[in-house]
């Protein structure tokens, strides 16, 4: 079986990542429901990139979570880095499309690509054992809090966010926002894509940390 470094991995999975948010900011079909609410904030806030303001929602969060569960690990610290590292990710893809003018089959290659990405992203990132941005570490530790599935919470701070997406839109753009067919479709296709990664690509080989930094992150403990 082929070995593959994680660190090389996470950096690739990081790029498609971002690659993927600004393709479907692109094709304007809707974004993922955590990825809405950001993109919303930033119509408001115009000064900032959508990177950046994802950065500080993401930032948020954790600092909220650190407030319930009233602690702070090394582990968060990462998690901050990883947030950092996909939003730098997005705002550099979005730089290079810029000037990209699509017409609507054109829109729909680009949201079809960006599910492709990130759904193998997220499929990534599971076998890198590194650090998970805030919107990911969210859902799983209070999952583990109050010993609810993953599956569950994952529902609920999706229906948060998508929700807040579509109230603060249409408070102040009096028309929603981000939010599309485009949400639905990415939000069914993901799961079904990551498990064929997982049957498909990922299981064809054997991952390892190449780095004394890499090894480092992948001992840290979550709780």
């Amino acid at each position: 079986m082929k070995k593959i470094s994680k660190e090389a991995l996470y950096l690739i999975a990081t790029f498609a990542d971002g690659l993927s948010g600004a393709m479907m900011i692109k094709a304007a079909f809707g974004n993922t429901p955590m990825g809405a609410f950001p993109l919303v904030l930033n119509e408001i806030f115009t000064s900032l990139t959508p990177g950046m303001m994802n950065f500080i929602v993401q930032i948020i969060v954790l600092f909220i979570l650190m407030f319930i569960l009233k602690k702070f690990t090394t582990y968060y610290l990462m998690s901050f880095i990883a947030a950092f590292l996909y939003d730098a990710a997005l705002d550099i893809c979005l730089i290079f499309l810029r000037n990209t003018v699509l017409n609507l089959s054109g829109r729909i290659i680009f949201y079809i690509i960006a599910i492709i990405l990130v759904a193998f992203a997220c499929g990534a990132y599971m076998y890198t054992s590194m650090p998970l941005m805030p919107f990911d570490v969210i859902v799983r530790d209070l999952a583990y809090k109050f010993k609810k599935e993953n599956g569950n919470v994952k529902l609920f701070v999706d229906c948060f966010f998508l929700a807040s997406a579509i109230v603060l839109s249409l408070i102040v753009f009096k028309e929603v926002k981000h939010v599309g067919i485009g949400t639905i479709i990415v939000s069914f296709a993901n799961g079904l894509l990551i498990s064929a990664y997982d049957r498909t690509l990922f299981n064809r080989f054997e991952y390892t940390m190449k780095t004394k930094a890499g090894q480092f992150l992948e001992k840290l403990k979550p709780f």
